[in-house]
């Protein structure tokens, strides 16, 4: 048995981000700049005014209640207005160039014409030089760097981009991770011959997974226990992916093909693992001599699937997009209950529902079925509680927890 952290060690160590491609802008959400961007404008591009209101000279309004006569109004998108002569100002909106001779803005709140009819405004206060006015170049600047290699880009950096007049993005690629699931007993969603089958709910789930983090999923269907047509199909998939997961097979029953069929396709970088993690504990890892590519055996019950998921094929994944591969963020909560368990060895994953009391304090309760093949509950569920080795924790005790669903934290 080897624990958590030196599985990980084995899954991840030696591994590279893939190649960059030049994607369009909207396609590139999520993934990793392979390159500096360099701006080849000023944003803003011309001066412009911050706020509805008026363009004037500030040295013309040294004492609130200046009298100026409006000579003009300028909309956003439209040219800036003449030059302004002394004693006038010009009525402007958010984003329109101010016109030679301004130097400020004076907002329309305080402001009042004169009279209803009459072409003049008068400026309720002092107004200093700049004020409301937005300089070239303020936000970002012609040959700065914008974003630095390795920023993971988000929709915030796609507006930015936009703003810059960028529309491709070169970028770290997304992985193609295919997903492949094992076993007699499986068949297809609508297959009604069921006796003894139980329809195949993993590579349902890895795949979406694996669109959750920005990969790029392709299905490798499902086959049966048979040891040659695994192996040719591992084969064939790791000349056409970035990496391969399987579920099931993993472990030790006499139809567990999956370490031998490694072990013959990786050579030397096969590891068969038993993972001090409950659920989870049976891994299977490897390089395929054939192409490089490394592939995961998962244990095949649902539950245990998804944990082995989120422990290693998620930062393997991460790692090849270029994103650091970050050992999942854990909170602590307060155990609102008991949470018994016995000692073996291992890190119990158990899953749970965590939501915020009246105080901002994290409250756990540990979900009612915990078998690793009860995946309802798992989708029930918005964190998992991490027990370490022992008899479990007492109610009132802190726990550390993995939040699995901001949204739902209530």
């Amino acid at each position: 048995m080897i624990s958590l952290d030196e599985a990980r060690s084995v899954v991840l160590d030696g591994h590279l981000p893939l190649s960059g491609e030049t994607v369009p802008l909207l396609d590139s959400l999520g993934l990793v700049l392979a390159k500096d961007i360099i701006s080849s404008y000023n944003v803003p591009a011309f001066i412009n005014s911050a706020m509805d209101g008026y363009a004037l000279n500030s040295s013309e309004t040294k004492e609130p209640g200046t009298r100026l006569r409006i000579a003009g109004i300028t909309y956003a998108g439209m040219p800036p207005g003449e030059t302004l002569k002394p004693g006038t100002c010009q009525r402007i909106m958010t984003g329109a160039p101010i016109p030679k001779g301004s130097d400020a803005v004076c907002i329309q709140e305080l402001t009042h014409q004169a009279s209803p009819v009459s072409e003049t405004v008068v400026i309720e206060t002092v107004v200093n030089k700049g004020d409301n006015v937005r300089q070239i170049g303020e936000d970002i600047s012609e040959g700065s760097v914008v974003f630095e290699k390795n920023s993971k880009i988000t929709s915030t950096h796609i507006g930015v981009l936009a703003s810059i007049g960028i529309s491709k993005v070169e970028v770290i690629r997304r992985p193609i991770v295919g997903v492949l699931s094992t076993g007699d007993e499986l068949s297809e969603i609508g297959d009604c011959s069921r006796d003894g089958k139980i329809w195949d709910s993993n590579r349902y789930s890895l795949i979406a997974a694996l669109k959750e983090i920005g990969a790029d999923p392709v299905d490798l269907g499902l086959i049966k226990d048979d040891l040659h047509a695994l192996r040719e199909h591992i084969a064939e998939a790791g000349l056409k992916c970035d990496l391969i997961l399987t579920s099931g097979g993993a472990s030790v029953g006499d139809a567990d093909f999956m370490s031998e069929i490694i072990a013959d396709l990786c050579g030397s970088s096969a590891k068969w693992m038993k993972v001090m993690i409950k659920p989870g504990k049976p891994l299977v890892y490897g390089k395929l001599t054939n192409s490089s590519t490394p592939i995961l055996g998962l244990p095949g019950n649902p539950v245990a699937a998804l944990i082995s998921f989120r422990m290693f094929a998620r930062p393997l994944v991460r790692k090849l997009m270029g994103v650091e591969p970050q050992i999942i963020p854990t909170w602590t909560g307060v155990a609102e209950e008991d949470f018994p368990r016995h000692a073996d060895g291992k890190l119990h994953i158990d899953r749970a529902r965590a939501a915020f009391d009246s105080q901002g304090e994290l409250r756990v309760s540990r979900s009612a079925k915990q078998g690793s093949h009860q995946l309802s509950e798992m989708a029930f569920s918005n964190a998992l509680i991490y027990l370490e080795d022992g008899i479990g924790i007492k109610a009132g005790d802190r726990v550390k927890i993995e939040l699995l669903d901001w949204e739902s934290i209530k």
